[in-house]
């Protein structure tokens, strides 16, 4: 239970307003259809969107980074997929975010 109490958790608040961020150093960079790249590179120089995929295919990479240094990166993908409102183009944010921000698996 000491331990339990000594593990903190912070509230993740996501804005579009660099200047209501609480640390505008951290950001979330996502990149629709990105083309090849490095992926440490991933938050110093974000890959310029690739060109079309099949109808109804969205592809991105998601990045976690304080200035140009990237924490964390992830691909995610989704398949017919009608467009912006269409719960599986919601799903696959969910699903990106959980897995972006997640510490299981060992992480440290």
């Amino acid at each position: 239970q000491v331990l339990q109490q000594a593990l903190q958790s912070r509230e993740l608040r996501l804005t579009s307003d660099p200047g209501a961020a609480e640390d505008p150093r951290f950001r979330l960079v996502i990149v629709f259809s990105p083309a090849a790249g490095e992926v440490l590179e991933f938050c110093e120089r974000p890959p310029a969107g690739g060109g079309p995929r099949p109808e109804g295919r969205v592809e991105l990479r998601a990045g976690f980074c304080r200035d140009d240094k990237a924490l964390a990166v992830i691909d995610g993908w989704a398949e017919e997929v009608a467009g912006p409102e269409d719960e599986t183009f919601a799903q696959l944010l969910r699903q990106v975010c959980r897995d972006i921000f997640s510490r299981e698996g060992g992480d440290d």
